[in-house]
């Protein structure tokens, strides 16, 4: 399947007040001597802070906590240093250090609600960020942190409440449009998502944060090249963004610019090497240029830092299924699923799993797959003609035909230039022996792509079944034309059946030397093809060379010993040997 977008952006307004980070240490002989100078050293630790040397502020920062007058605001310089280093639970105790010394700042109380948020105790955070609210009614921050924390919670009505009120206090304040935003995003309201970043941009043009989101949203409506224009806005502004670059990579991605997302990627990663986004970029990137290898390595070296990142299990499940690696990309995805349960993107892994779990045949289990996916998934969106179209390979591997129709009707309707799923209807409609009504699918996946392979191979199977043999060759004869592509790499050597097939038209217009090179193309193809080999031997009996058709008997009936009237057409054409003059 085509990935949804992943939102990089997802939960990225709290990334405004967390940013990367750079880790050094601050020498000894500086702390000691801060120690003595508390004014001073508050002064070099709001300094440090806010160039964001984090790690170099940590020993000045609890130097400062010492003064009378700024311990306080040290204390918070100290507690966001240690949130940009991802410190979350000593963060948390420098939080409430400084309620101690301030219970009534909704600052500190909010920020603790961010603490909270990032070490995933939603419910605690959200009574947090309303105790600051409770405080300082109008405190924009803290309404923001609310929304953000309800969305996690799943408490979506009340979340938008809260976002709105933060507009409604700020109307001017960009930071409050860009949170409804994402907000709304979340939820796949992407007309008000996208209206609320533009509404930040009409007061701000040079905000980042609302240009990244903007890209975000017009990336999820499949609007790439506007997507790409507001990316690379962001980019212009601070080059150094990373979440900018690697929205725009994937952008470059869904325009079928792989190498370019790379470069971007790489770009991403020399500007935020220890960002697991930018990381899982490199690991998508690679894996749109086929390179499985190198993707995989990419998404075990991000496991390897943090084993609980879903998004590398995801992914790394993703790479596994190419490589056909089926049981062990379903333990992947079975990871993902149990890390991030309520993942907004849970949807689409389901949806991975039911795929991986089809090629398995193991059909009831990727129907129940699919099914919590259309449970829990957007009701809209192009993306969701894939989870119908997996729903009806898996009823067709149950032999269900007309549910699996119905199942690639509503796909189509999603989506109508859905091929795949027009082929699929085709294949479905053949099983049902609604030969015509199959040609009539096949041609609309045609019209859509001329060289689709499966479907003229497909079309040609229907016109055997209707006698129109000399139709069935020109279609086959298309069919085998195709060339390989990077789509389908290994597409010639797929190809063995059509010539089966076409030898069989061939056949049937007693064109018995025409069936023969081409029974003789396939084993050629696959040398274990029995059906080739029977086929060709039939033809050789026509020609009355009964030895060669002998010999091509004992070949089928040495792959497959069992094969159906091969014992019998051999014994058949020995005896028409034995009478031969």
């Amino acid at each position: 399947m085509s990935q949804e977008p992943r939102f990089v952006w997802r939960n990225s307004y709290i990334g405004i007040t967390v940013a990367a980070v750079s880790v050094a240490l601050i020498s000894m002989l500086a702390a000691i001597y801060f120690r003595g100078n508390p004014a001073e050293a508050y002064k070099q630790c709001q300094e440090l802070v806010d160039a964001q040397k984090y790690e170099e502020s940590l020993k000045v920062c609890e130097s400062a906590s010492i003064s009378a007058t700024k311990g306080f605001n040290a204390l918070i310089n100290k507690a966001t240093a240690l949130n940009n280093l991802n410190r979350y639970e000593e963060g948390l105790a420098t939080y409430d250090r400084a309620i101690q010394l301030n219970p009534n700042s909704p600052e500190a109380l909010a920020g603790k609600g961010d603490t909270l948020f990032n070490l995933k105790r939603y419910e605690e955070a959200l009574t947090t960020y309303e105790d600051a609210i409770a405080i300082q009614a109008d405190y924009t921050y803290a309404w923001i942190g609310k929304g953000n924390t309800l969305l996690n919670l799943k408490r979506y009505e009340p979340a938008l409440m809260a976002y709105e009120k933060a507009t409604e206090i700020s109307p001017d304040d960009p930071s409050s449009w860009i949170a409804r935003g994402y907000g709304l995003a979340e939820l796949n309201r992407w007309d008000g998502a996208l209206t609320s970043f533009e509404k930040a941009l009409e007061i701000n043009p040079d905000d980042a944060e609302a240009w990244i989101g903007r890209g975000g949203v017009l990336s999820s409506l499949k609007r790439y090249d506007a997507a790409l224009a507001s990316y690379e806005k962001a980019i212009k502004l601070d080059p150094s963004l990373s979440s900018a670059l690697v929205g725009k990579s994937e952008v470059l991605r869904n325009l079928q610019r792989p190498k370019d997302a790379l470069v971007v990627c790489q770009q991403a990663l020399a500007a935020d090497a220890n960002n697991p986004e930018t990381k899982l970029c490199e690991g998508d990137a690679l894996f749109a240029l086929g390179r499985y290898e190198d993707s995989l390595a990419a998404y075990e070296a991000i496991l390897q830092l943090d084993a609980e990142n879903s998004t590398a299990w995801e992914g790394k499940g993703l790479v596994l299924a190419k490589q056909k690696r089926y049981e062990t990309a379903i333990a992947a995805y079975d990871k993902a699923l149990a890390l991030d349960p309520d993942s907004p993107s849970t949807w689409v892994v389901l949806y991975n799993r039911a795929e991986a779990l089809n090629f398995l045949q193991r059909y009831p289990e990727a129907i129940t797959a699919v099914d919590r996916a259309l449970k829990i998934g957007p009701t809209t969106g192009v993306a969701y003609n894939d989870v119908w179209f997996v729903r009806g390979n898996a009823l067709a591997g149950l032999q269900r035909y007309q549910e699996a129709i119905t199942n690639y009707d509503k796909a189509i309707k999603i989506k109508p230039d859905f091929e795949a799923a027009w082929n699929s209807k085709g294949n479905a409609l053949i099983k049902l022996k609604q030969y015509q009504s199959a040609i009539s699918a096949y041609d609309s996946a045609l019209k859509i792509n001329p060289t689709y392979f499966y479907a003229l191979s497909g079309k040609g199977d229907a016109l055997v079944q209707l006698r129109q043999y000399g139709q069935a060759i020109d279609v086959y004869s298309q069919a085998l034309k195709v060339p390989t592509s990077s789509q389908y790499p290994t597409l010639d050597a797929q190809k063995y059946a059509v010539w089966n097939s076409r030898g069989n038209a061939f056949y049937q217009l007693k064109k018995y030397q025409e069936a023969i090179s081409d029974y003789e193309q396939a084993v050629a193809l696959k040398p274990d093809f029995a059906d080739a080999h029977f086929n060709k031997g039939k033809a050789l009996v026509a020609l009355e060379q009964y030895g060669e058709a002998i010999a091509a008997f004992d070949r089928a009936i040495a792959i497959q010993p069992d094969y159906p009237g091969a014992a019998i057409a051999k014994q058949q054409a020995n005896q028409k040997l034995g009478s031969k003059p």
